[in-house]
């Protein structure tokens, strides 16, 4: 399949999100997922701060390396809370040096907790207004539909001051997101809208994903994976099955950017590659091009 660079009009255009490594084997699990999908055609690549642990430096060196070892597109992952405003600059002014101009921030915190850090921007609002003052940057903005009405009247805000785009925190319940976006819709002009995946690899890691951001889990979900609690080939084949449902889903509505984030295994999202025939660029073989230049007189 010949490499383009833009998808055929209903071909999905997605975007990846991986969780900073705490670990060798974490570390490993990203890199084999690199070595896997870096032939896609993928939007960008950005590594969040995972866990409890905030590690913005091994997160920006995990991006970099993306871009310079695999050729990734990347753009800067920033959380608003639990990050001081003086870090947060600093971690802005960090991919400024990199060459990195577009930025993508999440609220971060888990909903219903104790902020750690209270010296923090106040909202997202004014984190997005730091930054227009710093330079030029490219924002995308996370905007989270199972919040309260709140953040419907922050997000319109937010479009106010110019956001490149809003990327909607994963749910399991696409028509609550769809609702979500129409009562933005109702008043303002939304932006490009990329709509946030979760591939649903394994109950106990994705439930407690879930739960860590208050993402309701439907009984049925429940229910059915709770049929095969240790077949881990069973669970990936159902998650496979309902990521890709999701996706027609939304697709249905007119929406095509998806913001897919990683769990632990590339298989998910290859499968959306596969089923939706997203440009792929052949990896280059180089002994027989080695060939090919000896063998010119």
């Amino acid at each position: 399949m010949p490499y383009t660079l833009y998808p055929p009009k209903n071909t999905p255009r997605i975007s990846l999100e991986f969780t900073s490594p705490s670990n060798p084997m974490a570390e490993k699990a990203i890199f084999n997922a690199a070595l896997a999908l870096k032939h896609y055609q993928t939007d960008f690549s950005c590594v969040n701060f995972g866990g409890d642990v905030l590690v913005p430096t091994r997160a920006i060196d995990i991006t970099q390396r993306l871009y310079t070892q695999h050729r990734m597109p990347i753009v800067g992952y920033l959380r608003r809370s639990n990050i001081s405003q003086v870090n947060f600059d600093k971690i802005a002014n960090a991919y400024i040096d990199k060459g990195i101009n577009r930025l993508f921030i999440t609220e971060g915190r888990r909903l219903g907790t104790t902020a750690i850090i209270t010296d923090h921007y106040a909202s997202l609002i004014d984190a997005v207004k730091a930054l227009k003052q710093k330079g030029d940057f490219k924002i995308s903005i996370e905007a989270r539909p199972e919040h309260n009405s709140s953040e419907i009247e922050m997000i319109k805000i937010l479009i106010e001051l110019g956001v490149h785009e809003i990327i909607t925190r994963f749910t399991f319940n696409p028509t609550h997101t769809l609702k979500f976006l129409e009562k933005i819709q109702a008043t303002h002009t939304l932006p490009k809208v990329r709509i946030g995946v979760l591939p649903f690899e394994s109950p106990s890691k994705g439930f407690l994903t879930a739960h860590r951001l208050n993402v309701a889990i439907p009984n049925d979900l429940q229910k059915l994976f709770s049929q095969y609690p240790d077949d881990d080939a069973i669970n990936l084949s159902l998650g496979m099955h309902l990521f890709l449902k999701q996706i027609q889903i939304y697709m249905k509505e007119g929406y095509e950017r998806f913001h897919v984030r990683f769990g632990r295994s590339h298989l998910p999202i290859e499968s959306l590659c596969r089923y939706y025939n997203i440009a792929y660029r052949a990896p280059c073989d180089t002994s027989k091009k080695l060939q090919f230049l000896h063998s010119k007189p």
